[in-house]
């Protein structure tokens, strides 16, 4: 899994690939995952 900051995030909202789950990153501490729907359905 990829990990991103929160605001990095926010900068490249729309050139991210979600082609794995990414962990996003506020003040050091995992806040958020971001998945794309067709994995989050095959769970």
């Amino acid at each position: 899994m990829r990990t991103k900051t929160l605001s990095d995030v926010k900068e490249h909202a729309n050139h991210l690939e979600i082609n794995a789950p990414l962990l996003i990153t506020q003040r050091g501490k995992v806040r958020f995952v971001l998945q794309n729907v067709e994995g989050f359905e095959y769970q």
